[in-house]
């Protein structure tokens, strides 16, 4: 395919301009649009690269936590080889360590500058086992937004960084 270098600004504008009419139209509908795409990602990226897959949705911020999270939990693994160190079953990601059959999006809010996505986990042969965390979804410097925390179940009142932070605070 050849490139016209004039038309460069002109295929930028017109898409831009699409953009911008799409950010502009029903904000609920608009939410749930933006959610869901990223609940899909984070659901299939569970198992992707030892479980850290799930890395590339998130904020910068969140991924330093987890950076830091993981070596120290290095350091005190190659300290005492033979206990099970606080990361031994890996970030964790959602609130129950299980991997359920069903991961799927569910209802996007909007919370101040930020989006609160539902993510679902379902076990169809039992029900009682379905549980729901929450994404908290931000807008980064580039306009595309990263997960910057996980909160679990329904209350959210534990979170992914707080369990980083709480696993080394001795």
């Amino acid at each position: 395919m050849t490139r016209i270098p004039e038309y460069d600004d002109v295929i930028r504008s017109v898409c831009l301009t699409l953009a911008a009419g799409l950010a502009l139209t029903g904000a609920a509908a608009a939410q749930d649009d933006i959610g869901t795409p990223y609940v899909q990602a984070f659901c299939v990226l569970s198992s992707a690269e030892d479980g850290m897959g799930r890395l590339y949705l998130s904020s910068p911020g969140l991924t330093e936590a987890i950076m830091k999270a993981v070596a120290e939990n290095e350091r005190l693994q190659a300290t005492a080889p033979d206990e099970k160190p606080p990361l031994g079953d890996g970030i964790p990601w959602q609130s129950f360590p299980d991997a359920a059959p069903v991961c799927e999006a569910g209802a996007t809010t909007a919370d101040g500058d930020r989006l609160i996505a539902q993510v679902q986990y379902r076990f169809p042969d039992q029900p009682d086992g379905d549980w729901i965390d929450r994404l908290v979804l931000v807008k980064g410097a580039d306009g595309a937004y990263t997960i910057d925390d996980v909160l679990y179940g329904e209350d959210g009142e534990e979170s992914l960084r707080g369990v980083l932070a709480e696993a080394f605070a001795e």
